[in-house]
């Protein structure tokens, strides 16, 4: 049913399943609404890189025409591809001999946040050039830093919010004319502990992080392991007072807890604000509290399982045109949406089957354009947004055993590879 041929880029392909196999595995799949062929979807161009770049490292985004990404070699070397060009925009090193760090953006700058080899430093680029604006450093946003933990960090046009695991959240306020940043407070783990009402061996680190665009609020999932009992697992937190407004307690279904020295570990790995509801996964869970009060409104459990999401990289992709969260998770097949609503998660999942994610589940966020939305676990699949169907899967090169994010700019999705960018035609429907 399947063949590996070697492509022109040197990267293993695979040649697309006959219709008549694949229609046949998908009608295999419980939840999907109808089983008819999909069509395919043609690669319009594909952009090598230059010598030197050997694949792409896992935090990459789209920042207006330019994606924004590392190289998998080097990784301290930042790199920008022009999508109106096809060609590389620049390439420079932020934190030479530095291995890990984390990406944000507004509308006007990108922020650059180092963890585990240089905590505490925030540097401000321009997503045109390349060139630092400003670099930040402050023995505050160090302090309490432990390497070897998860970071983040998020943006508005007001306010950045760099999460570093084991030290808390650092807050800067951004001069609303340059959108440079000043840093005005931490708010520490301790701060979170405390209002956790921490018991006996417990070891605490936050874990992901959202904002609410509205306020100063922030809504952090934690990762706890204990010995006796439970403690919340997710809060919303006033970064102006550094006071919990309300903290949570987060379900877990019982293959989704880990026994580690007869203590247990919960996982709140993606946290995501979709209107006025927030979605969060947890375990082989997605769950639905209220912002307003941490009331949970609903618990789904996934039926395909997988392993927990990466707390590196925000993996729900939600679209308020469909008022819909889309994500896909590590080590098995589906492709899973939810409903970002107070009355139930109405949910659909698409098991791809033959095609399987790689085990790198902070990888994968998928895309929407023009009513369709996109998926990559190996190729690159098109579906209905609101019943999950399959409308097209790609032909031509696809990247083999990869599970990568996918980006669109109005014009082409793109499908950032190993060794070169591939950019399709969108679906027309």
């Amino acid at each position: 049913m399947r063949s590996t041929v070697q492509g022109l880029l040197g990267v293993r392909v695979r040649k697309i399943l006959p219709a008549a196999a694949l229609s046949l595995l998908l009608a295999g799949c419980p939840d999907l609404a109808g089983s008819r062929p999909p069509d395919r979807t043609p690669l319009a161009a594909t952009y090598p890189f230059a010598g030197g770049i050997e694949t792409i490292a896992p935090q990459y985004f789209l920042h207006g025409r330019y994606l924004l990404f590392s190289n998998q070699s080097n990784p301290n070397q930042q790199i920008a591809f022009d999508t109106r060009t096809g060609a590389l925009a620049w390439q420079t090193e932020f934190f030479p001999g530095s291995k890990y760090y984390y990406l944000a953006q507004n509308e006007r700058y990108v922020y650059v946040w180092p963890l585990r080899d240089r905590p505490g430093e925030l540097v401000v680029v321009d997503p045109e050039t390349g060139n630092p604006v400003v670099r930040l450093t402050d023995a505050q946003l160090s302090e309490g830093a432990t390497a070897g933990y998860f970071g983040n960090v998020v943006a508005s046009n007001t306010r950045v919010y760099a999460l570093s695991g084991r030290s808390g959240v650092a807050v800067f306020d951004l001069d609303p004319v340059t959108y440079l940043p000043t840093f005005v407070r931490k708010v520490t783990v301790q701060d979170i502990e405390d209002a956790a009402a921490p018991i006996h061996g417990l070891v605490f680190y936050v874990m992901s992080i959202a904002m609410d665009p509205n306020s100063h609020d922030v809504f952090v999932g934690a990762n706890s392991y204990r010995e006796y009992g439970n403690i919340p697992d997710l809060y919303r937190i006033d970064t102006d007072t550094v006071a919990v407004k309300w903290k949570a307690d987060v379900e877990y279904p019982d293959n989704g807890r880990d026994a580690i020295a007869g203590r247990y570990a919960g996982h709140v790995s993606v946290v995501t604000l979709a209107g006025d509801v927030l979605v969060v996964q947890a375990g082989q869970s997605v769950q639905a509290f209220d912002p307003e009060t941490g009331r949970r409104y609903w618990y789904y459990e996934l039926r395909c399982g997988g392993s927990v999401p990466g707390a590196l990289t925000d993996s729900q992709l939600y679209v308020p045109e469909t008022g819909r969260i889309y994500f896909g998770r590590g080590s098995q097949s589906c492709f899973y949406s939810v409903a970002a609503s107070r009355e139930g998660p109405d949910p659909w999942t698409l098991d791809t089957q033959d095609y399987p994610f790689a085990a790198t589940p902070q990888e994968g966020l998928p895309t929407y354009l023009d009513g369709v939305l996109y998926f990559f676990n190996g190729a690159l699949w098109a579906v209905d947004p609101y019943s999950g169907r399959p409308l097209s899967i790609s032909e031509g090169l696809m990247i083999d055993g990869a599970m990568v994010s996918i980006f669109n700019d109005g014009r082409y999705v793109y499908v950032p590879g190993p060794d070169a960018i591939h950019a399709f035609e969108p679906v027309r429907r």
